[in-house]
């Protein structure tokens, strides 16, 4: 737990680098870059209520990060798209998000695969009872990704 915690710290220190909130960094991260969505899809993908997105939208939308328009088809629908500056900084923020934690690089490149074998069968059993949401394919691949890298460059450093 307190290294969940000490984590969270961690990711809130990284968006605040980089001048966001954590509404607007999680907003970010949960939206595709190159398709756009409508406001509802991404308050859903983000686990944000309708009513709070169009601030933080807003704020986005102020620092050219995103950007709204009427849907072609129905006018009443507004879709969010981000900008090339949105998907930069995207793409900087889940670099930084895929930093191993130093305790992870501490562990040998074994451990580090029993703790991941450990924490996908805690997850596993979790998802099957519904308990926790399942997080959309981009961030699933940031997770995969990371863990792979943490377990590579623990080998790169006792090499």
């Amino acid at each position: 737990f307190d290294l969940m915690i000490r984590r969270i710290v961690w990711f809130h220190g990284v968006e605040a680098q980089f001048g966001l909130s954590e509404l607007q960094a999680r907003t970010l991260l949960h939206m595709e870059p190159e398709r756009p969505l409508m406001m509802s899809e991404v308050a859903h993908a983000s686990g944000c209520e309708p009513s709070n997105l169009t601030s933080i939208i807003d704020k986005l939308e102020a620092r050219g990060l995103v950007e709204r328009r009427a849907a072609a088809d129905d006018r009443r629908v507004k879709k969010v798209s981000m900008t090339r500056k949105g998907a930069e900084l995207r793409k900087r923020l889940l670099t930084h998000f895929n930093e191993p934690a130093r305790w992870m690089l501490a562990l040998s490149a074994h451990e580090q695969r029993q703790l991941c074998e450990m924490l996908s069968r805690g997850l596993a059993v979790e998802r099957a009872n519904r308990s926790i949401p399942e997080p959309d394919e981009a961030i699933s691949r940031m997770l995969a990704g990371a863990s792979a890298r943490s377990a590579h460059r623990s080998v790169q450093r006792r090499a």
